[in-house]
């Protein structure tokens, strides 16, 4: 099992239990027309409303699950229809809250955004038409609003193939996405990104700006531009230090082992993402691993759609029997496609499945605490407590499934 599956997969495993009223959505205002939100639907999530006299446009609309929020929020402001979404790249705590919107919103991303959003994992959102960006570009453009030029700009390579720049040009205010992480150590997409090159990617957004330039993060907290060149000189070097070590022929344990990223230490506090991950990540990303990797979402979504979960089974062992494969069937996907059905209500679909991943993959943690919420979602709390104690007999420190196991109990 890759260790980067671990931090995606605790995530979801945390949002299927965060109720609906806890989400937030909190809003401060950078000038008299910008305004930051920060939004929670499980792990927060920075972003940008830009309102004037031509109306709102939002860089980036958060979380499909805080996306109601986020609009009663905007009304407070004046304004909940945006003229504009920017896009700045795939993932959906950036890009879910586009379906609350409807098709009034003029939409903008990069040229890739409109194909990521309906391949991999992202066919499970089933984005329609009017949440895809109906104008996109390969490297820059501008949008003139409220009596401002907001410059949009690519930074693909990094964090996915498909990140932007927004810059308020008067403001003085540049938003980047998750290629801003405020000090932390950042994440990335396994099948779209590299971060060996995620140094060169901050590096371009940089040196296009004006020295007085202010930095709004995706993930942490806002950085001056002497505070996002020393995170940029982070990355650079620690790149460079593992690209030293592969030099001399060290593997991923070795390094690790050793600490050669000790010094950096201090970005992994409050982040999600430690000095051993981040190793092992540039280091497939200098192998040029990361084009090896595929995704089975989207087959499994197309063989429900076919014949149900028997024909996901079918696809699955064909899928297996591919030597193209080799290690990259990657059982999170059967997890997370089982996470679709019972969003879907399709309870005894999601038992099956869960079930089958089971039989394939006995000793997984994740697979039980899925199928316990599943038994939780049908009203069957012994088999729900059953397979939540499974789960913590693979893994003790599973918050998750203590966490259920304790609310189970005492409700």
């Amino acid at each position: 099992m890759k260790k980067f599956t671990i931090i995606f997969i605790m995530l979801s495993l945390c949002s299927l239990c965060f109720g609906q009223d806890q989400y937030t959505v909190e809003v401060v205002k950078l000038t008299d027309k910008l305004y930051k939100i920060t939004a929670d639907g499980g792990y927060p999530v920075n972003f940008v409303a830009f309102i004037g006299e031509d109306g709102l446009l939002l860089v980036d609309a958060g979380f499909k699950s805080t996306a109601r929020k986020l609009k009663a929020a905007l009304k407070k402001l004046g304004n909940d229809m945006p003229t504009y979404i920017i896009s700045t790249h795939e993932h959906i705590d950036h890009v879910g809250g586009n379906f609350i919107f409807g098709k009034d919103p003029i939409i903008i991303g990069h040229k890739n955004l409109r194909k990521r959003m309906r391949c991999d994992n992202y066919i499970l959102e089933e984005y329609p038409e009017y949440a895809l960006p109906e104008i996109t570009f390969t490297d820059s453009m501008s949008v003139y609003f409220n009596g401002e030029e907001i410059r949009i700009i690519s930074i693909i390579g990094g964090h996915t193939d498909n990140d932007i720049m927004v810059h308020f040009t008067k403001s003085g205010y540049a938003y980047l996405g998750d290629d801003a992480y405020g000090m932390h150590i950042p994440s990335w997409d396994i099948l779209s990104g590299n971060c060996s090159k995620y140094a060169s990617a901050v590096k371009k957004a940089i040196d296009l700006l004006p020295n007085d330039t202010k930095f709004i993060s995706g993930h942490g907290r806002d950085l001056s531009m002497a505070e996002m060149r020393e995170w940029q000189k982070m990355l650079e070097e620690t790149t460079e230090v593992i690209r030293i070590e592969m030099g001399k022929g060290k593997d991923v344990e070795s390094m690790q082992n050793e600490k050669i990223l000790s010094k950096w230490e201090k970005c992994t506090e409050g982040g999600y993402v430690s000095t051993n991950t981040w190793i092992q990540w540039v280091f497939n990303g200098i192998k040029g691993e990361e084009s090896t990797l595929k995704s089975t979402t989207a087959d499994y979504y197309r063989a429900y759609h076919n014949g149900g979960i028997e024909a996901i089974k079918t696809t699955y062992y064909e899928l297996k029997k591919d030597k193209t494969w080799d290690d990259n069937l990657n059982p999170s996907e059967l997890y997370t496609f089982a996470g679709f059905l019972l969003s879907k209500d399709k309870i005894a679909e999601t038992i099956k499945l869960f079930q089958f991943a089971i039989s394939e993959y006995p000793d997984i943690y994740y697979f039980y605490d899925g199928l316990g919420e599943a038994f939780w979602t049908k009203g069957d709390k012994e088999n729900a407590i059953k397979f939540y104690k499974k789960s913590l007999e693979i893994l003790p420190e599973n918050t998750n499934a203590t966490m259920m196991l304790e609310i189970i109990t005492n409700e």
